[in-house]
């Protein structure tokens, strides 16, 4: 995780980036960047974040977000090599596409937050924000249906596969 704010990577344990004090929010909502920049554009109008630090802090969600994206690819390639059948692929790419979709969605709302840095019209937020949210709802959806799978995916592996599957993912996400 990254603070949107000073740009730290890992900012931290708590609920606040270790470096400039930035509400992260609660450890178990990390993925929470559209959290962040509700907080961030809120800043912004109240004056309390000037408008270069809060074009600092798109950016930085930017190189978070394309991070995310990067991850991702290791993931279908090893779907790939994993030999699954065409439905068993297809049910896998689902809550993928639905991830790569909400990470474009997200790309696109930090672009509408970005033109009110240079036109400082409040529709600009607003359309940003609005794409943020739709972004975070995709992402919640994906989090849900892998959630569900692996649930599911559990109840038919033996323990050993399931320990092979955990290590192998938390190597390919760096966890």
């Amino acid at each position: 995780m990254w603070c949107l704010r000073c740009g730290k990577r890992d900012p931290g344990v708590g609920e606040n980036c270790d470096v400039c004090a930035n509400n992260l929010g609660p450890i178990d909502n990390r993925i929470g960047y559209f959290n962040q920049m509700m907080i961030l554009t809120g800043e912004l109008l109240s004056k309390n974040l000037s408008i270069e630090d809060y074009e600092k802090s798109l950016q930085w969600a930017t190189e978070a977000i394309d991070d995310m994206s990067r991850n991702l690819e290791p993931i279908e390639k090893q779907m790939d090599l994993m030999g699954f059948d065409e439905f068993a692929k297809s049910l896998m790419l689902r809550p993928l596409n639905s991830f790569k979709e909400g990470i474009q969605t997200f790309h696109e709302g930090l672009e509408e937050l970005r033109y009110y840095v240079y036109e400082p019209n409040q529709s600009h937020l607003y359309n940003g924000l609005t794409l943020l949210e739709k972004a975070n709802n995709l992402f919640n959806y994906t989090a849900d249906t892998a959630n569900y799978m692996m649930d599911d995916m559990k109840k038919e592996l033996s323990e050993e596969d399931l320990e092979m599957i955990e290590k192998e993912v938390g190597e390919k996400t760096g966890s």
